[in-house]
């Protein structure tokens, strides 16, 4: 049961991941908390990392023969990386300062 409804779940946890991440990153630019290029540096290696990590989960699953569950890993490996986190960070150093 769990399982049919699993990847449902997972995208749209990240898609709320995803959107809180938008949202921290565009007042942090508003703010001038952080700068446009290390958004995009941040943003890229999420990525990068993401699908690096996603590909080896895959290439685990093929092996262990459970190639049917590499789809819910490889979105689960998105969910386990900060981005929300390194969108927030900037916004906190910036509140702090200004106390």
């Amino acid at each position: 049961m769990l399982l049919s409804w699993l990847p449902l779940i997972l995208i749209i946890l990240l898609a709320a991941k995803i959107s809180f991440s938008i949202a921290a990153f565009a007042c942090g630019l508003r703010r001038k908390a952080i700068t446009p290029g290390a958004v995009l540096w941040i943003v890229s290696c999420w990525i990068a990392a993401g699908f690096f990590t996603a590909g080896y989960a895959h290439y685990i699953c093929v092996a262990l023969q459970k190639a049917d569950l590499w789809f819910m890993v490889a979105i689960g490996v998105f969910l386990v990386l900060p981005l929300a986190d390194l969108a927030i960070a900037p916004l906190a150093m910036a509140w702090n300062r200004h106390r």
